[in-house]
């Protein structure tokens, strides 16, 4: 199954020499990537513990545990509590978005904020993101105790969350706008049948952080894969930057952490 993931430091952390916030990791048939808060505390090491969590249980319990998000943000909350004990609460403020091939579907979670991207059958281009109230995602950090929970609901004034779908042609043409709002669900999930797509990208929210691009031109670029083996989306997004840099164009402001799922090459 071609998978792999990526992650560069956005020039707004690396200028004053942060770390990058920013965490990914793949599978046989799974992705992961998490997106540390920036007014957190070391949010690189709350990014890199959620990702881990998440490859736990995708591990143990198999990518199929995505096919029922409800179930796996319960299992994913208990791994997370058992590895956050002595975490401080600021240091694990991080989103998770993860992605995997489950038969014939692609199957993926959101939670916090961040994308989820897919290259159509038909040559269009489809993707959501999440728009956290008040520029608040609900961290699964906040999940681990109904104190933290209760807080966020408040600092967003029981806002909630909504999530937007933008739909392409094949000729880079906006087609439609659909938005959702999320209410109870404190996740988001979303399949596509493989006789709809061909390959997945799950992103952090630095997708939308590149001067003068918009998230489908950044999108469209790291689907613009030649060859899906190995580390692809490693050379896929390093490519990038060095294009970005020859024709002196400017490179993400924020971390940018990717994960991409592609159907194997007959």
């Amino acid at each position: 199954m071609p998978t792999d993931a990526a992650f560069v430091i956005g020039t707004r952390h690396s200028v004053v020499a942060d770390p990058c916030q920013d965490y990914a990791r793949a599978g046989d048939d799974w992705v992961a990537v998490a997106d540390g808060c920036s007014n957190g505390g070391h949010t690189d090491m709350g990014a890199r513990i959620w990702v881990m969590a998440a490859k736990k249980m995708v591990e143990e319990h198999g990518v199929e545990l995505l096919t029922q998000p409800t179930l796996f943000l319960e299992q994913l909350l208990e791994e997370g509590r058992a590895r956050m004990q002595d975490v401080p609460v600021l240091d694990g403020l991080a989103t998770l978005a993860v992605g995997g091939l489950v038969d014939k579907t692609f199957h993926a979670f959101l939670q916090g904020d961040g994308c989820v991207a897919v290259a159509l059958a038909n040559g269009g281009l489809e993707y959501w993101e999440i728009a956290a109230p008040n520029n608040a995602p609900l961290y699964p950090q906040y999940m681990l105790d109904a104190q933290h929970l209760d807080q966020w609901r408040k600092m967003v004034c029981d806002v909630p969350t909504q999530v937007r779908m933008f739909r392409y042609d094949d000729g880079g043409t906006l087609q439609s706008i659909k938005t959702l709002e999320l209410n109870e669900d404190l996740f988001f999930a979303k399949s596509w049948s493989t006789s709809e797509a061909y390959a997945m990208l799950v992103c952090s929210d630095g997708v939308f952080s590149v001067p003068n691009k918009t998230p489908f031109d950044v999108l469209s670029e790291l689907f613009s894969v030649k060859d899906p083996t190995g580390a692809f989306m490693q050379r896929r997004l390093a490519a990038m930057q060095r294009g970005w840099a020859r024709r002196k164009e400017d490179s993400c402001t924020d971390d940018l952490a990717v994960g991409g799922v592609w159907l194997p090459t007959p």
